[in-house]
Formats: structure tokens, sequence, C-alpha cells
């Protein structure tokens, strides 16, 4: 497996430009290729054009959320010849809006999401995309995450009207499992259900999930009979985390997010997006494994 970063905050040191936004193109074993979201702008779709991946290819689009930074160029892909279907939560339309003391308030949701709304696939729960030829998944959706007592989330300030009145706890928070040999990839968004959170909900519905060539599969979907051959833990988490408004090193959400890597043995993380530079350093220092930050053009071989 390959993943291609197409949009991201970071520009790439060959000079392909950077956004606010997360995008990238998934490369499957059996030579299929998934989008992950579309950025915030037509620059996925500029930047894919110069990195050689070709969006009509592509066998469909799973957003993690409706939030503008991950749909906003979903137009640009349909004007690149991108034809399939758009896996996404059925929240994921609704009006979003950022509603903060002291700032403008501004929307913040998907913007036109009518155009496509006949590509759009529901998803809830836990949504397989893609299988090999044993039946066996490679390709998990993962949303409806459960908020458990205790851990962080990631939903300050974020309303379903423009006076603050509603407010958007982002229930159509997504995440993307890819399972390869070595182990579970978690590609994140935004990650705004909180990492802990995520990395529960996803152990727990993907234990079963073996790598191509051993037992099990979507039929014995239960962590209690987890295929034995399975690589535990995960091999990576890659994306953003949401962390970009922490102001101190020892703040309790970057604490709990290093702990829940440890604790679900995560070996690898490809920080990025939303992350923020504080958040991104201190992983680096503190995280025992490898930490390399997501840029635009990034080539991540699985």
């Amino acid at each position: 497996m390959r993943l291609v970063i197409l949009s991201e905050n970071t520009p790439s040191p060959e000079g392909l430009a950077g956004e606010h936004g997360l995008s990238l193109a998934v490369y499957l074993d059996d030579g299929s290729m998934w989008l992950w979201d579309a950025g915030a702008s037509g620059l996925a779709a500029q930047n894919a054009a110069a990195l050689h991946v070709d969006l009509a290819q592509a066998a469909g689009l799973a957003l993690s959320h409706g939030h503008y930074d991950h749909t906003g160029g979903i137009a640009a892909f349909l004007e690149a010849g991108f034809d399939g279907p758009i896996f996404a939560h059925q929240g994921s339309t609704t009006p979003r809006w950022a509603v903060k003391p002291g700032s403008a308030t501004r929307p913040i949701g998907w913007e036109k999401p009518e155009p496509v709304r006949g590509r759009i696939r529901p998803v809830e729960g836990t949504t397989v995309l893609a299988t090999d030829g044993q039946g066996n998944p490679v390709l998990t959706m993962v949303t409806d995450i459960p908020r458990l007592p205790g851990n962080a989330e990631h939903v300050d300030n974020f309303f379903h009207d423009s006076i603050g009145e509603r407010p958007d706890c982002v229930l159509d928070d997504a995440c993307l499992v890819l399972h390869t040999p070595r182990g579970r990839v978690l590609v994140l968004g935004c990650c705004h259900s909180g990492l802990a959170n995520t990395l529960a909900a996803v152990d727990a519905a993907t234990a079963y999930a073996t790598h191509p060539g051993s037992a099990g599969g979507p039929a014995e979907a239960s962590a209690d009979n987890a295929d034995s051959t399975a690589t535990p833990g995960f091999e990576c988490v890659l994306g953003g985390l949401h962390l970009m408004g922490v102001t101190d090193a020892d703040d309790p959400a970057i604490l709990q997010a290093l702990d829940a890597l440890k604790r679900y043995g995560v070996r690898s993380l490809r920080p990025g997006h939303c992350t923020g530079s504080l958040a991104g350093r201190v992983l680096a220092e503190r995280f025992p494994g490898p930490v390399e930050l997501l840029h635009v053009g990034a080539v991540i071989e699985l």
C-alpha cells in the first residue's frame, strides 16, 4: 500500500503549495486507489496532477467529516474527472459555524453539498470499503465514535447555528483504517472525537480484521475471536490530531494523546494538518517511536 499527500498545511520541499486542509490518495495492493478527504480548495486537485495522481481512477472518496477544509476541493475533484461514490456520515452536510467570543463568526461547513448528494453513500459505525481476494478487510471506515468519560474531544466553539445556540459535537467525525501485513494504519482527518476515544473505538471495531493471507474476516467481527496471526497494536497513526490550540507542552490533551498512543501499541506517528506546531514538537520529543511530520507530496509506503 502507498499513501500520497495531496493537501496539507505544510508545502512540499519541491514547491507544491500547502493550505489549511487535508487530502490524500490511498493506493491498495490490488492496484485500486481511494481518496481520503478533498482539502479546502482546488489545490488538492492541482497537486494531484503535479504528483501524477489520476483522480479519475479513484474507486471512491471517503470523508472524515463535513468541515470546509476537508470538503472544499470536491468540486475540483469532479472537474478533474473523479466520478465515484462519496462515503460520508449522514451528518456531514449539516450547517456548521465557528462561534467564538472575540472572533468573527464564520461558516465552517461543507459549502455546496447539493451537486453531489446523489453520489453520497451514507455510512455509520464501521463500514468495510475494500476487501482482498479472500474477503478480508483492507480498507475500513469508522465513524459514530463514542466519547468516553474523562477523554478529551475537540469540539470547542462549534455550532449548528450562527448565534451559538446549538452545539456541534462533530458526530460525523470519522477515520480510515488500512489493514496491512505489519498491522493497522489509522488515518485521521481532524480527530475531533479525541485520539483516546478514536483509538478505543477503532481497536474495538477492527480487532477482528486480519492482514491478507491469514484467517478470519468480516463475518467474525469480534475482538473475542481475533485472529492470533494478526499483528497487534497499530503500525502507524497519521493525520490531524486537532491539538493546534494547545499552548503548554504539558497540556492534558497532549499527555492523554501520548498515553493513548502507548496504550494501544502505536509504533510510528505521522502528525499533520491541525495537530499544531507545538504539539508536533512535543510528540516528536516524547513519543518513543519514529515521528515524521506530514507535508504536501509526501509518499508513504506501507
